[in-house]
C-alpha cells in the first residue's frame, strides 16, 4: 500500500454504521490533500457537487462546472510549466502533444480514483445507480474542479503541490514522451518519407 493511500485512509476513513462522518467533515478531510487547512470549505463542497445532485438536493445551489472550467486552466498551466522545464530542448509541437497525453479524461479519472474522489461526490440517486461514481467523465471533471477549489482557496503553489503529488509523480512521463499514438500522422509521415501519394481514407461502415 502506497504512502499516499495510507494517508488517505487516515484522512478520509470509510464511514460505518457506528462511525458516520458528516459530509462537511469528509470535505474538510479531502481538502487536507492540498497540504493546508481549508479556509473556504464551501469551495470543496461545490467541487464535489455534480450537476445531477441539484435536482434532488435543495441545499446544493451550484454544481462543480464553473470550478471545473477554472481548474482545467490552472491544471494546463501547471503541467505546461513542468514539461517546459523538464524538456528544455523540445519544441512547441512536442510539448503540446505530451501535455495532451498527460491531461486527458482517462489520466485524470485515474488520479481521481487514486484519491477515492468518487466516494465523496454528490450525485443524484439515478446517477449513483448507473455507476456515476466511477464514470470517467464525472471523475475527471471533479478532479479539475478540486484543482480549481484549491487554487481559489490557497493559490497556485498549493494547486501545484496537489497536481504534482496526484498526477505528475504518478505518471510515467518519460514513457508517454516515447509513445507515438497518432497513427494517422505516423502513416502520413511514412508516406512522405517513401515518396508515396498521400493516403486516401474511405468509410468502410457506420
Amino acid at each position: 500500500m502506497s504512502i499516499l493511500r495510507r494517508a488517505l485512509d487516515w484522512l478520509i476513513p470509510r464511514p460505518t454504521e457506528r462511525d458516520v462522518v458528516s459530509d462537511q467533515e469528509h470535505v474538510r478531510r479531502l481538502a487536507l490533500l492540498a497540504g493546508r487547512e481549508p479556509g473556504r470549505v464551501q469551495l470543496y463542497e461545490q467541487a464535489l457537487t455534480h450537476r445531477s445532485a441539484l435536482q434532488e438536493d435543495e441545499a446544493a445551489t451550484d454544481s462543480n462546472e464553473r470550478l471545473e472550467f477554472l481548474g482545467d486552466a490552472v491544471l494546463s498551466v501547471i503541467v505546461a510549466e513542468e514539461l517546459y522545464v523538464r524538456y528544455a530542448e523540445s519544441d512547441e509541437g512536442f510539448l503540446t502533444k505530451l501535455r495532451s497525453k498527460l491531461v486527458n479524461g482517462k489520466t485524470l479519472a485515474a488520479c481521481a480514483r487514486s484519491i477515492r474522489l468518487g466516494e465523496h461526490l454528490k450525485l443524484s440517486q439515478n446517477m449513483v445507480k448507473t455507476r456515476g461514481r466511477d464514470n470517467r467523465s464525472i471523475l475527471s471533471d471533479a478532479y479539475e474542479a478540486v484543482v480549481g477549489a484549491i487554487y481559489l482557496d490557497h493559490g497556485l503553489d498549493a494547486a501545484h503541490e496537489f497536481v504534482n503529488r496526484t498526477l505528475i509523480q504518478s505518471a510515467d512521463i518519460e514513457n508517454l514522451a516515447r509513445t507515438r499514438d497518432n497513427y494517422k500522422s505516423l502513416l502520413l509521415e511514412l508516406s512522405q518519407a517513401r515518396s508515396w501519394p498521400q493516403p486516401i481514407y474511405e468509410v468502410v461502415s457506420e
